[in-house]
């Protein structure tokens, strides 16, 4: 039971690392807009080039991380994550005999924790081990079919996954050969139960249209990291964690393989794991689901032996290692949300412009349109968010192209009503080329930089322009001079990172001549 405990205490320590994820800044702001409005959204309020139409899958997600926003802020966000992590890995170890073994897992689990991140798989995750749990539990049959359904309600309220639930509980039933009524009805008892949505029963195509996003060849798929597969990760390996990830996942498979050839294990057990392996393979973002799942049973399906009370200890080893490898964002990090992420700046030179009666569209890069919205709505009206499945490839398509034709942004649909474009100095770095172009643009001014972010209003708009001020030198040294102030306070890493990108932005000021 200790081993057990510590295997899922180490889930939660992987986890507990300052946000990455921007998608966590537009769940935040549709949380808002729903207490706002009194009404679930239906309907896309925040980007202008979505269409309109829009299956908010994650409410009930959203309501509760904007409610532990609310009372804790960034770090309670990271903290709730963190336990949602390390509550499904205890939940999911249903035979603690061999627990030992799990911590020899924790090498897997770092190359992965990265894709841990603060988002609605958490949850999740945590709702499907509550399932497994109720599942195997001593209880009369209605009572735990009662549980069953409730959970599949909160699943399929919270994330798009939420299939995964009446997938599960029919493998569950096929492997604890249960009655075939059970193994039947129940899976279509909950998939039924699934329909109980804002969206009625069209939510149950949702999970199709964004498997559809991650298949092979699609721009989804080859373009955003986390949606990358690990064999691309394997054969550009430049990119060193997604490698890491991609050599974890052939470890993974290649012990399942080799347990289902194995005399004494039961081969049921190892066939759960297929569809999740497939699910791995397609797309990084994949890979926990897997481990939280595959752990337990390769692990538990390794006989104790002698040696298991020595393997323990070097589990341990494994895990006091990886906490000393997280203390470092702590130590680091200068708050709960990674740095050089978040456009704060950009969004208050922003709020203290544009008058509060007026609606203004800004064209922004994915990452900072949620937080942009966060921050702004409803006075701003942004190009793009992280929502990707509001838009199809052949919007992808043009939006990519900006990083080797800038000059096709005068292109773009709606073009003509941007007043505002907020380009991302640091990361990611793809849209530095139009960011040279519209400094060079007359229809364009730079009128805000700092170390995350430049701000370009139209000439109409822009009550002075930066790069071509008459005192570029004055301008250049009093921005250095709030930057100094803002990372007085900073680790010494943190600011040369942000030095480094404070002067990559102020470079542009000499761009237009």
């Amino acid at each position: 039971m200790i081993q057990t405990i510590l295997y899922a205490v180490a889930w939660s320590i992987a986890a507990w690392f300052p946000i990455t994820d921007a998608d966590i800044w537009w769940h935040l702001a549709s949380a808002k807009e729903m207490l706002a409005q009194g009404n679930w959204l239906h309907a896309d309020p925040f980007t202008f080039s979505s269409g309109g139409a829009w299956v908010n899958v994650h409410w009930l997600y959203q309501l509760i991380i904007y409610g532990v926003y609310n009372c804790c802020g960034a770090t309670g966000l990271v903290a709730f994550h963190s336990l949602c992590w390390g509550g499904a890995a205890y939940l999911w170890v249903r035979r603690p005999a061999n627990s030992k073994w799990l911590l020899l897992s924790l090498p897997l689990l770092w190359a992965c924790h990265y894709l841990l991140m603060a988002r609605p798989l958490a949850l999740t995750m945590l709702l499907l081990a509550m399932q497994f749990r109720v599942f195997y539990a001593a209880w009369p049959g209605r009572v735990r079919w009662a549980m069953l359904l409730f959970l599949q309600l909160l699943l399929a309220n919270s994330q798009g996954l939420f299939l995964l639930g009446p997938i599960l509980v029919a493998c569950y039933a096929w492997e604890d050969r249960r009655a075939a009524k059970e193994q039947i009805w129940g899976p279509v008892g909950l998939v039924a139960m699934s329909c109980v949505h804002p969206d009625g029963p069209g939510i149950l195509l949702y999970p199709w249209r964004l498997f559809a996003r991650l298949q092979p060849g699609n721009l989804f798929g080859a373009k955003v990291a986390e949606n990358v597969s690990p064999a691309s990760a394997l054969l550009h390996y430049g990119y060193s964690m997604a490698f890491f990830q991609a050599a974890a996942l052939i470890v993974v498979s290649l012990l399942a393989v080799l347990l289902f050839f194995r005399k004494g294990v039961a081969h049921r057990n190892i066939l759960l794991l297929v569809p999740f392996l497939g699910l791995a393979w397609v797309a990084q973002r994949n890979i926990p689901i897997l481990f939280l799942i595959a752990i337990p049973i390769l692990f538990n399906s390794t006989s104790e032996g002698r040696t298991a009370h020595r393997w323990g200890w070097i589990g341990i080893a494994f895990g006091f290692a990886l906490l000393v490898a997280q203390l470092q964002w702590w130590m680091i990090a200068p708050s709960p949300v990674a740095p050089f992420r978040t456009p704060e700046g950009a969004s208050a030179y922003l709020l203290g412009t544009i008058p509060q009666n007026a609606t203004t569209r800004v064209f922004c890069e994915i990452r900072h349109g949620g937080f942009l919205a966060w921050k702004l709505h409803p006075q701003v009206s942004t190009f793009v968010d992280g929502r990707l499945i509001l838009r199809d490839s052949a919007f992808f398509a043009r939006y990519l192209d900006l990083e080797t034709h800038p000059e096709g942004f005068t292109g773009l649909k709606g073009y003509s009503t941007f007043d505002y474009a907020v380009i991302p100095v640091g990361y990611p770095q793809m849209l530095h080329p139009l960011a040279v172009y519209l400094s060079r643009n007359p229809d364009w001014k730079l009128v805000y930089f700092d170390e995350v972010a430049w701000v370009f209003a139209r000439t109409h708009l822009a009550a002075i322009d930066l790069g071509s001020s008459s005192r570029v030198d004055e301008v250049r040294d009093s921005a250095y001079r709030d930057f100094s102030s803002r990372s007085s306070t900073w680790h010494p890493l943190v600011r040369v990172e942000g030095e480094y990108w404070w002067r990559s932005a102020s470079s542009l000021l000499h761009s237009s001549h």
